[in-house]
């Protein structure tokens, strides 16, 4: 049996816990607290782990591959923390984010420039010389976190923008791809490849009774694509959860 540790288990760790397990891998959820984390205190495989607590790197258990779902960093403890388990674990896939690109407008592809000033990246990039495959995600959604919920909210300030976006179950199912590769070193924009702009999707919602705040104001368009083509090329033909369906 397989084993996977996942590093932060939050929204999306909770959701990929419950495929892994579908698919028989035996995994290994951490939390900085897990006794107070509700989706973790009875899993009976639950770790405490904190990347700013190096007496924590014990508890990660030998022979398994490591999925890290939080923000690589700092840089100093990410690297303390490879140089720990790199002997007895493997760092198979980090999750990222694609505002970590500089670009505010046009296609946004893996080798647009990033901004290195930002720790996430570098801790990023340090991974991905170790053998890591990077996912920079869109925005997250499902039912539950809908970009109606955050326009309610009043998140978003300028409704002249565009948004990319990326279902949670799309997610877990390219972790499970990947995980069933030998890929490494490899980074990949993680979207739905479509472009859809916040005035859009407040009309929608209004319309639908699903929007009650205004429409927030237009400002200077920010017009960006994040192209999803090396994702599709792995993937084949496989259909992206539809966002006007959920």
């Amino acid at each position: 049996m397989r084993r996977v540790v996942l590093l932060g288990c939050g929204f999306v760790g909770i959701h990929l816990l419950k495929e892994l397990e579908k698919q028989n891998f035996q995994v290994f959820p951490t939390s900085r607290d897990p006794d107070k984390n509700q989706f973790l205190k009875s899993h009976p495989n639950k770790i405490r782990f904190d990347i700013n607590e190096p007496l924590t790197y014990q508890n990660i258990p030998d022979n398994c591959e490591i999925i890290w779902l939080f923000p690589a960093k700092p840089l100093a403890k990410v690297i303390e923390f490879y140089n720990f388990i790199a002997a007895k674990s493997k760092i198979r896939i980090v999750l990222g984010t694609t505002s970590s690109y500089l670009a505010k407008s046009g296609i946004i592809d893996e080798s647009s420039e990033l901004d290195l000033t930002k720790a996430r990246v570098q801790g990023e990039n340090f991974l991905l010389s170790k053998g890591a495959v990077i996912l920079a995600l869109s925005g997250i959604y499902n039912k539950e976190r809908h970009p109606f919920s955050w326009l309610n909210k009043g998140l978003i300030k300028n409704s002249n923008k565009s948004v990319n976006l990326i279902h949670i179950n799309d997610i877990s199912k390219i972790i499970l791809e990947i995980m069933a590769s030998e890929l490494s070193q490899e980074r990949f924009n993680v979207s739905d490849g479509v472009k859809y702009w916040w005035k859009d999707i407040w009309k929608t919602g209004n319309e639908k009774g699903y929007v009650f705040a205004g429409c927030p104001p237009e400002s200077e368009a920010e017009d960006r694509l994040i192209s999803n083509n090396k994702l599709r090329i792995l993937l084949g033909n496989y259909k992206f959860e539809n966002f006007n369906k959920e």
